[in-house]
């Protein structure tokens, strides 16, 4: 036999061999799977370490799904917040004490964050160092949920306490997503749940308010009122008195979101206090929604090892 054919035979013999013991292994590893047996930890997790690795690896899936896809969320912001925000009136207590010359970071107790604007940053740092420069100015020192490499800072993650709530802004929107960890709550044993709550960023974010000041209503800009939407346009209605609407008087039921929209679908509001208080008012509408209350769960999939599996 030539040299080059032994040399083919063998190379085969060594892929089939390898082929071979990967599928063992894969086989092995959805056995133990199937009996809740965490292959990669060697053992029975108990409920309690279960659910911790599923906290820390709720967040590793929010930046991992997000950095794998950059392009999709380039503005995108994934925070941890100090505060248990398990309690609907917990969130609106924050929004009423909300400075609107400061970021939501700052407002809601943001210790740590992980963007995909410094994830991107990062990759182009780590493959021309001239085009390094100091990312925590960026996020204002706040520790980052991205190491050097630009790999997760998983210690970290497992350093914090189970009453933290992550917080999410998605691009460029105007809301901002909450998931306390503290609601999460087994549904069976691959599948647990968690609470979702969402706020519009004119609650308490400065750069937002600025953005979206003056706030313009629905009916001078969407055609939903044709003659006001015209006057408008023409420089023939100008600012509006803010309507008269106090916290207290939001039920969910009868004043709500919905109505907090439609009673400002005709204001045109030029002061950041006023553009802020709507923002305030349409959130805590949603928030004390009794069908939100009830609904605003997000089911997870997870492994025996607790890592969240993603849907296809």
């Amino acid at each position: 036999m030539k040299l080059s054919h032994k040399v083919i035979l063998v190379s085969v013999l060594i892929l089939l061999t390898y082929l071979v013991v990967e599928f063992i292994i894969l086989q092995y590893e959805e056995y133990n799977e199937r009996r809740g047996y965490c292959t990669a930890e060697g053992k029975f997790l108990s409920d309690k370490e279960k659910l911790k690795n599923i906290r820390v690896n709720l967040i590793v899936h929010h930046l991992q799904s997000r950095s794998k896809h950059y392009d999709d969320y380039n503005f995108s912001i994934v925070g941890i917040s100090k505060y248990d925000l398990s309690n609907e009136e917990k969130v609106i207590d924050l929004m009423t004490q909300a400075d609107f010359n400061k970021s939501w970071k700052e407002n809601l107790g943001i210790i740590a964050i992980g963007s995909i604007p410094e994830y991107i940053d990062r990759r182009i740092c780590l493959r021309d160092p001239r085009r390094c420069y100091d990312f925590s100015k960026a996020r204002n020192g706040l520790p980052s949920l991205w190491n050097d490499d630009n790999n997760i800072n998983i210690e970290y993650l497992r350093s914090l306490p189970e009453n933290y709530s992550i917080i999410m802004r998605e691009g460029s929107g105007v809301d901002l997503d909450i998931y306390p960890l503290s609601t999460l709550q087994q549904i069976d044993a691959k599948h647990y749940k968690i609470s979702r709550y969402s706020i519009n960023q004119r609650c308490c974010d400065q750069q937002e308010i600025k953005r979206r000041t003056p706030f313009i209503g629905n009916n001078l800009v969407n055609n939903s009122d044709p003659a006001k939407t015209a006057a408008y346009r023409l420089g023939e209605i100008g600012i509006t008195p803010e309507p008269e609407l106090r916290l207290d008087q939001i039920d969910g039921v009868i004043i709500d979101d919905f109505y907090v929209s439609d009673l400002y679908a005709d204001s045109l509001l030029d002061q950041p206090q006023q553009v802020q208080k709507y923002g305030l008012l349409w959130s805590a509408g949603g928030l004390r929604k009794p069908v939100y209350k009830k609904n605003m769960k997000q089911e997870i999939s997870i492994t025996a090892c607790g890592t969240i599996v993603e849907k296809k």
